[in-house]
């Protein structure tokens, strides 16, 4: 949306976080407003509304050193131009002309470079490190890497997130109770008997045995270290630490799927 400096700042860290590579960002100038546009290592075009200003401190300046600095940080290379109203116009109303990307194409670039001024002007420590910038990626689960068996609550995981988790932990349990035969068992015991021991119904195939060993171990760590406190406690907003936590109940349903059953007597089935 131009002039709303948060959903253009948005705009380029979701495209940044879903790993698209830019290769290169064209910082479009107009009497201290200034918008992008972007190009992809598809050759694809993409215009982000001029949402940011400079010269003063406030939102929208500070809007523009963050993109500045995520662009950078992925070795985005970056220029300057400075365009005419008309073509500011257009770019506001979503309306950029193919004349317009050709001008730019060949047009040479402001010289020498003064975008970096733009950054240092609001904080000289911004870079790929801090943790103001690592901030502005969405905080989203990576679909592509979800378990099947789990994808439907990571679907819903924005809107009930404490829902989304237990429900994963839930049918983590029955899934290794299933499997494993062993009716009677719930949580870090459950998984203890399952995958740890000589005769434990759920193994890989590993030859280290302290590596079977410490898969089995990280379920019941798991259970013990996040699920037992969850159930213990009121429901907390939703922050960074959820995701965290789906995710790696999402890596003990991969774990889970490569271990094979043991063909011998469950124990306490």
């Amino acid at each position: 949306m131009a002039g709303v400096t948060r959903s253009c700042v948005r705009a380029v860290s979701r495209l940044l976080a879903c790993g698209e590579v830019v290769e290169s960002a064209k910082l479009l100038t107009h009497d201290r407003r200034h918008g992008f546009v972007l190009i992809t290592r598809l050759a694809e075009c993409i215009a982000i509304l001029p949402g940011f200003t400079s010269g003063y401190s406030g939102e929208g300046p500070s809007g523009l050193a963050r993109v500045l600095a995520l662009l950078e940080s992925h070795g985005t290379e970056i220029d300057e131009y400075f365009i005419s109203s008309k073509m500011f116009h257009r770019l506001e109303k979503c309306c950029l002309l193919a004349s317009d990307v050709e001008w730019l194409e060949s047009e040479r670039a402001s010289r020498p470079m003064r975008w970096s001024d733009y950054i240092y002007a609001i904080d000289p420590n911004l870079s790929f490190n801090n943790e103001s910038l690592v901030s502005s990626y969405p905080r989203s689960l990576p679909l592509g890497l979800i378990d099947d068996r789990i994808l439907d609550l990571a679907r819903g995981f924005d809107d009930n997130p404490g829902h989304a988790i237990d429900s994963a932990y839930r049918r983590l349990e029955d899934l290794v109770r299933s499997r494993a035969g062993l009716k009677r068992e719930f949580g870090a015991k459950l998984f203890s008997k399952a995958f740890i021991g000589e005769n434990a119904p759920l193994r890989w195939e590993v030859e280290d045995k302290g590596e079977q060993q410490g898969r089995g171990q990280l379920f019941s760590a798991t259970f013990m270290a996040f699920r037992n406190a969850r159930a213990h406690r009121e429901a907390l907003p939703s922050d960074a630490s959820d995701v965290h936590e789906f995710l790696l109940i999402n890596h003990l349903f991969y774990l889970e799927r490569s271990a094979s059953k043991f063909e011998g007597r469950a124990l306490n089935a």
